[in-house]
């Protein structure tokens, strides 16, 4: 068997067979045809799709960006990036090229975007709909020595003991109110209207009588000053409410806090004797 003749790769000096096409140390392309046939199957740098592949890699990279950067102005973006990539697509069957690399996750960007956009613009309108229509709060003020059940807008929401008491938070609007004592004797069934930062005392049976305690204040710091001798009779009702007082069902503070000097009064809604 002869020898194979071996020389050095003119690239990089390493000994390597004479027949080689390409140098297994370097890789530089020793034969002239397939060195000719590979320069040809490089995309040329000013090709109109050398241009467009650069144009979309640019997009990929912008759109990537904006998803995850610009997500305020998401829906805004999100149209930019789907059109964009609709533009190159067509651009692409101009000139006889299949859909440029990067096409699809332009469109999975533009997704992102659209929903990251509408996400926010969703919690913004949401957090806007809650400043501008506060929660109203709902006392139910169980008198009776059973069990009552509420319910409102046909959803059981609680059950207070005998005797209990239970505070919540209803959405402003109008609202149909039932409650029913343990054997299911509807004692409340009324569609009441709660305004925002409202408050109410659902009073099953009218059971409970109220009276109404007035505390003055004054000065800073605001020390308590005294409240009404006679507290004001306030009769129960089943639905009551209470909004033009400040404390519900507890008793005055000893002090408040008052921006400057001068006096305040501050009123709360306490059970009286307990109706028979």
């Amino acid at each position: 068997m002869e020898e194979e003749t071996r020389v050095r790769c003119p690239s990089c000096a390493e000994i390597i067979l004479q027949a080689a096409r390409i140098c297994r140390h370097c890789g530089e392309i020793l034969d002239p045809k397939l060195k000719a046939e590979r320069e040809a199957a490089k995309p040329n740098p000013l090709s109109p799709q050398a241009r467009l592949q650069a144009r979309v890699n640019t997009a990929v990279a912008v759109s990537a960006v904006c998803t995850f950067l610009l997500a305020v102005a998401g829906l805004a973006s999100g149209l930019i990036m789907f059109l964009s990539a609709l533009i190159y697509r067509r651009e692409a069957r101009k000139i006889g090229m299949a859909p440029p690399r990067g096409i699809g996750w332009i469109f999975v960007c533009a997704a992102l975007s659209f929903l990251l956009g509408g996400a926010f613009v969703g919690f913004m309108a949401w957090k806007d709909y809650k400043e501008k229509h506060p929660p109203a709060t709902l006392y139910v003020d169980n008198g009776l020595d059973v069990s009552v059940t509420l319910s409102i807008d046909g959803k059981e929401k609680e059950a207070v003991g005998p005797k209990g008491l239970r505070k919540m938070e209803v959405d402003d609007g109008a609202h149909r109110i039932v409650v029913r004592d343990a054997g299911g004797t509807v004692l409340i069934d009324e569609t009441v209207t709660f305004t925002g930062k409202g408050k109410y005392i659902l009073n099953p049976g009218a059971k409970w009588d109220y009276e109404v305690h007035t505390g003055h204040y004054s000065t800073m710091p605001a020390m308590f000053g005294g409240g009404s001798p006679d507290p004001v009779p306030l009769p129960g009702k089943p639905v009551m409410d209470v909004s033009a007082y400040h404390f519900i069902l507890e008793p005055l503070p000893g002090s408040v806090t008052m921006e400057g000097y001068g006096s305040s009064t501050r009123t709360a809604v306490l059970h009286a004797a307990k109706r028979e």
